[in-house]
């Protein structure tokens, strides 16, 4: 099972306002290189940014759920997950191999939490995460923070396709 991040709004979310910003992420962070596909699967409208043929990342509406309850501090799980709010959450899919991809989740999914307000989960963390801003602001600032992807980064070239690595200098990082 692929590890899955989540934007919980608290406010029902619409596919139409989700088409208009990622135009706008993709303009305005992107310069719009990215090439977003749409298409339906059992949880509906999903988003893909696909880098040439490489899915970038994966997104849809979901609703907000809960699965269980403590109780004198016994967890009881319910038979139904009981829904807190419908089409509130933007669920995203990780599992791409390398540091591009990951700075260019982050970016989108901060600017989706900048425009719709919310708190960050992940099926890999407990409880409610921050994403710093400027951690993203670039690849290189993003490589920067951590010294796993800056190693990643060298061995990532070649699977990154051109236009990515001419438009954003990706060759340029001297580490």
């Amino acid at each position: 099972m692929a590890n899955h991040g989540y934007l919980k709004t608290g406010k029902e979310l619409s596919s139409n306002l989700i088409d208009e910003l990622i135009t706008k992420i993709n303009k305005e962070k992107f310069h719009d290189v990215l090439t977003f596909t749409v298409f339906e699967s059992y949880s509906g409208k999903n988003w893909q940014a696909l880098i040439d043929d490489y899915n970038g990342i994966q997104f849809w509406i979901s609703d907000d759920v809960e699965y269980g309850e403590v109780k004198d501090d016994i967890y009881t799980e319910y038979v139904e997950p009981k829904v807190i709010t419908k089409k509130s959450v933007l669920e995203f899919r990780h599992g791409y191999g390398f540091s591009f991809m990951w700075w260019l989740e982050g970016v989108i999914t901060i600017e989706f939490q900048k425009q719709l307000g919310g708190e960050f989960y992940d099926d890999g963390f407990e409880g409610k995460y921050e994403k710093p801003e400027k951690k993203y602001e670039t690849f290189y600032s993003f490589i920067e923070t951590n010294s796993f992807f800056a190693k990643m980064h060298k061995s990532d070239l070649p699977f990154i396709p051109e236009k990515f690595v001419k438009e954003f200098k990706l060759n340029d990082y001297k580490k």
